[in-house]
């Protein structure tokens, strides 16, 4: 019941926002036609301009293959994941475990899923199905959150501060497993094969602490995501924040070009200081035809 209500809420105002702005719809529409024919070209010019910023682009046919790239990578260490439908699908976190590593899913509705034993309810809403008190309870439970404990936390009939408290926990829990990785995997939201720049948008995933705290970072990504410019990510970041949940656009976004660089004293450059230290971007060549 809880999915059937988002999903009818996502539906309905996807359509109202489509209805307000019949622009995007053609600029959208534009740009879907454009990748038809140059997608090649597109996809060439990412690998080159992505190279020259530092990351380490690795083209692969499929998907299944992605993540045997990312097996290759991770022989040891932790692992934090933001939750991406590509990244399941590449089989993912489920190969990594298979080897003894231990991967942190950071998405919330996600965690809250694979916390309960359940399977993921839907791409875009993980824990879709299950009502807001239960996944609460579900993480106060795993992370032993007492609402009680001191006068400073919550007392009975303040559920709302008790939402908080717990979303609270749950986000420096995640915190502290990011600052602790070795390794951190994500998608992508577009790549501007103009700039050499992945767009990141944050999300429930804490995508952005994944990205950025482990010294390695990986990003896989589905070539249909590539478009030539800025204005072009645009128009697709907002067209998947419609499509995707019923928003005209995600409420932060990240735009990374390669591996954190900065100049010490003598203006030498140096690696990692304020992000990771490498860049992997795996690069699904032809993910429709293919999965």
């Amino acid at each position: 019941m809880a999915l059937d209500n988002t999903l009818a809420k996502v539906k309905a105002r996807r359509q109202e926002l489509w209805q307000q702005q019949p622009g995007l719809k053609a600029d959208i529409e534009a740009l879907l036609n454009a990748q038809e024919t140059n997608l090649a070209v597109w996809m060439e010019k990412a690998a080159q301009t992505l190279t020259q910023k530092g990351c380490d682009v690795i083209q692969v046919p499929t998907l299944d293959k992605a993540g045997e790239v990312v097996e290759s990578l991770i022989r040891q260490g932790t692992v934090v994941q933001a939750y991406t439908p590509l990244l399941a699908g590449c089989g993912l976190p489920q190969r990594l475990r298979e080897k003894g590593i231990e991967v942190v899913e950071t998405h919330l509705g996600a965690l809250a899923a694979e916390w309960s034993g359940r399977e993921v309810a839907h791409p875009d809403f993980p824990a879709g199905d299950m009502e807001t008190q239960e996944i609460l309870a579900v993480y106060r439970d795993k992370l032993a959150i007492d609402g009680n404990a001191t006068a400073t936390r919550v007392v009975d009939n303040n559920a709302g501060l008790e939402r908080r408290e717990i979303l609270l926990a749950v986000r420096q829990y995640l915190r502290a497993k990011a600052e602790q990785a070795e390794f951190g995997i994500s998608g992508v939201s577009a790549v501007i094969a103009e700039h050499g720049s992945i767009v990141l948008g944050e999300d429930p995933g804490h995508v952005r602490a994944v990205s950025n705290l482990p010294p390695i970072h990986i990003a896989i990504v589905d070539s249909h995501q590539i478009v030539p410019t800025l204005d072009d990510a645009v128009y697709l970041l907002r067209s998947q924040a419609i499509d995707h949940w019923g928003r005209d656009i995600q409420t932060y976004l990240s735009i990374i070009s390669g591996p954190s660089r900065t100049a010490d004293i003598e203006f030498k450059m140096v690696n990692g200081v304020h992000g990771p230290k490498q860049v992997y971007i795996i690069l699904i060549s032809d993910i429709l035809k293919n999965s």
